[in-house]
């Protein structure tokens, strides 16, 4: 729940507005949303690679208006605001370069699809590699950089709620 109000920040607490929750699983942002946002009306469009999650959200969400799933990556559409919870932080097995490409194509593909502004967390950069290969740290600056540079976007780093992670 921390790391969902952290992400949704940006979003407007009492008016309405459109978000893409990308690797959106089952759909648990938008079960918060209705907890805790319910004052906004929110048009969520939940994004997954799995058709399994893809298929477990349209059924717990069967009854909500305004909360709709694809499978996939990324849409076409645009929306006024784009998340993306956890979906940087497991690379399971890939290079440290190639990994880095994913995120960087998907912070274009988050820029692309949101009108207004988007959120992405990170886990922070430990120490030493808890888990090598599978957990991706990084520090807040050098993705705040590349979305100031490459993205032309102003960014906000949230950190030290609590968590071992920052949100962009």
């Amino acid at each position: 729940q921390l790391r969902f109000a952290q992400l949704l920040r940006m979003c407007p607490a009492n008016a309405p507005f459109s978000l893409i929750d990308l690797g959106c699983g089952y759909g648990a942002l938008a079960t918060f949303l209705a907890r805790h946002r319910s004052a906004a009306r929110v048009d969520y469009l939940g994004i997954d690679l799995s058709s399994e999650m893809v298929r477990r959200g349209r059924r717990r969400h069967s009854d909500d208006r305004g909360v709709r799933f694809a499978v996939g990556r990324n849409v076409s559409e645009q929306a006024d605001y784009v998340v993306a919870s956890g979906i940087m932080n497991v690379m399971v097995g890939f290079s440290l370069p190639t990994w880095e490409k994913f995120v960087s194509t998907m912070l274009f593909d988050m820029h692309r699809m949101s009108k207004t502004g988007f959120a992405v967390n990170f886990l922070k950069k430990a120490g030493r590699p808890v888990q090598p290969g599978y957990l991706y740290g990084t520090t807040p600056g050098k993705w705040a950089r590349f979305c100031e540079r490459e993205l032309g976007r102003s960014i906000e780093i949230l950190d030290d709620y609590g968590l071992q992670e920052f949100t962009l």
